[in-house]
């Protein structure tokens, strides 16, 4: 305890002065106003809570009120029937063997049905089974599924027909027409001859689950609670949410719960959420009938009440912490302005400067970090241009390693051609040769238009292609859109000569140079590939590491235009190398999309091939 203690007190001592006033004046608010909002929240959840169980119990007798006035309708049609003079004709009749008589009596007797079941419109069909194979129903019964439905089923087994009136749980029938499949509870009585009190056979009157639940689907409980009713084994008989009818939920412990209650509730987790389960016993048919809604839907508007209390202690919180900052101010302001300072230039604002109002400690510190930050401003300016100044003497040694070397081979390629007579090979040599000196100076500027950057490549292929006749074609296709975008002089001659000296001219096929460029989001994209002999991940390390790779390959040129991307646009920007060993490399410039617009240019693309 008394380390925990000393631990507490040296975090307390380390704040700084405005934190510790803030800090003191929050305690003293925040914890009476989120007891308060706790104990609100409690209790005003608790009276909402017992007004939903309240409300759904009496939902729940409603609901029940009305399954008892369904089921006495649908008795009170089976006496009526049962009661009928044409009924208990037919069925007195010793037997039926004339298929006509028979045809004419089960009409007959549907009709009759009908007039009983049709006014009422509670029950959806009725069914006559007779002593001597005779079956009949209602309307909305397909008369060969009843036949062969009756023949299969239980419902003419002795011990069914021993009792004289039942009511019988949820089953599925496949004689009605309505829908091929129907669910539906039955009540089946005997029907006694008036005239020898002998069995004549039973009646079923068919209630369909639909009908049930119509009977409470007006009970409407919030947005997402519903209510439904389970049997004895804890199967699902009736439901607002068809797709869980026959689900068994025996093994859920709000069911067992339930079925220990008369009438109950409880909260219990579903899912890892919490409902509120309320309860009734229908004892007619062994059901249960159960109310269930989300616990968080009961609490919804009680959460606004809370969201109120604790907005009213944030701005009381946010009052305090004004206050605090309004007695800081005059205490700690000048350490604070000290610290931000302290922190920019941690972050690389080297011109930061902070105003010294008087001569006390925090004054001389103030003046003493000033002379430090315009110290450093000035070293980081001369390093600035140093590394400035190195990148111009890499460029210019880049031009100066493309000036002796390739005009001197140019130069002897013109004399070969002018010596075999090729005077207009020799000529157009020497235009592109001159054009390609033209576009390298670039009037002394760092960065140029891709359309200019792409005469300079163009002209510099054109003369390689003079060179080597059968070696190489080329082609060039970039976006116009992007021809009028800034890029750093000289970025693509030095890849076309790594592609041609240590790709193109290492296979023995005809190989292809390729240089395409467009815009992909807030970037433009320059790839120059070529169908050569590839490299590996290693050399393609080694470039970037200004090593020469195992095969001979420089990574000076590359390496600058890189670097220098870096530099004159900004870190995410330069370039990336993709190459597979036997299949070429392809070389992926990034830029920015920066437009030149000091001068007009055509709309025609640069697209040769």
């Amino acid at each position: 305890m008394a380390r925990l203690n000393g631990i507490l007190q040296k975090w307390y001592y380390d704040l700084s002065i405005i934190k510790k006033i803030i800090f003191s004046s929050i305690i003293t608010i925040v914890i009476p106003i989120i007891l308060l909002a706790a104990l609100a929240n409690k209790v005003s959840s608790n009276i909402i809570i017992q007004k939903t169980m309240d409300n759904s119990f009496q939902n729940l007798e409603l609901l029940t009120q009305g399954l008892d006035s369904l089921l006495n309708s649908a008795e009170h049609s089976a006496n009526i029937l049962i009661a009928n003079n044409f009924v208990q004709d037919i069925l007195s009749q010793s037997k039926m063997t004339d298929s006509l008589e028979r045809l004419n009596n089960e009409k007959l007797l549907g009709v009759v049905m009908d007039s009983v079941l049709e006014p009422r419109n509670e029950a959806s069909t009725a069914v006559i089974y007779a002593n001597y194979n005779f079956t009949v129903g209602s309307g909305f019964v397909n008369p060969s599924k009843l036949k062969t439905e009756a023949m299969n089923s239980d419902l003419q087994d002795e011990r069914f027909k021993a009792e004289n009136s039942k009511w019988i749980d949820m089953y599925k029938i496949h004689y009605e027409t309505t829908q091929p499949s129907t669910n539906v509870i039955s009540f089946k009585k005997n029907i006694i001859g008036y005239n020898n009190g002998a069995v004549l056979g039973n009646i079923l009157i068919n209630i369909n689950e639909e009908i049930i639940s119509n009977n409470y689907s007006q009970l409407h409980y919030g947005i997402n609670g519903r209510y439904f009713i389970v049997n004895e084994k804890g199967s699902i008989v009736s439901s607002q949410n068809k797709s869980e009818i026959f689900k068994n939920i025996s093994n859920e412990s709000y069911f067992i719960q339930a079925k220990e209650m008369i009438l109950g509730n409880q909260i219990v987790d579903i899912q890892s959420e919490k409902y509120l389960i309320t309860s009734k016993h229908f004892e007619r048919m062994h059901w249960i009938v159960m109310g269930v809604i989300p616990l968080d839907e009961i609490t919804a508007d009680n959460s606004k009440v809370s969201f109120i209390i604790y907005l009213a202690g944030f701005i009381c919180v946010l009052l305090a912490v004004l206050s605090s900052i309004l007695l800081s101010r005059s205490i700690s302001m000048p350490l604070v302005k000290l610290s931000k300072s302290i922190k920019k230039m941690g972050l690389g604002d080297f011109d930061v400067t902070i105003p010294t109002l008087g001569n006390d400690e925090v004054g001389v510190v103030s003046r003493r970090f000033n002379i430090m930050t315009k110290q450093i401003s000035e070293l980081i300016d001369q390093v600035y241009e140093e590394q400035q100044k190195k990148r111009n003497y890499e460029l210019l040694a880049l031009q100066a390693q493309i000036h002796p070397h390739f005009l001197y081979n140019t130069l002897e390629s013109v004399c070969s051609l002018v010596q075999m007579n090729r005077n207009e090979d020799a000529f157009q040599m020497v235009k592109a040769l001159a054009r390609f000196y033209r576009f390298v100076l670039s009037k002394g500027e760092k960065a140029i238009t891709i359309r200019e950057e792409l005469q300079i490549a163009e002209n510099y292929l054109m003369i390689q292609k003079f060179r080597y006749q059968d070696k190489f074609d080329f082609k060039i296709n970039v976006d116009p859109q992007l021809l009028n975008n800034l890029i750093i002089c000289l970025s693509i001659q030095p890849i076309l000569e790594n592609c041609l000296y240590h790709g193109i001219r290492n296979i023995r096929k005809k190989g292809l140079i390729a240089i395409e460029g467009y815009q992909e989001g807030d970037k433009a994209i320059l790839y120059v590939s070529d169908d050569g002999v590839g490299m590996n991940e290693d050399e393609i390390t080694q470039i970037f590491a200004n090593e020469k790779t195992s095969t001979g390959r420089s990574s000076f040129g590359i390496r600058s235009v890189s670097e220098r991307i870096k530099l004159f646009f900004g870190q995410e920007y330069g370039i990336q190398i993709y190459s597979t060993i036997g299949h070429g490399t392809r070389v992926k410039i990034i830029l920015p999309v920066l437009q030149k617009t000091e001068e007009s240019w055509d709309d025609q693309s640069i697209d040769r091939g």
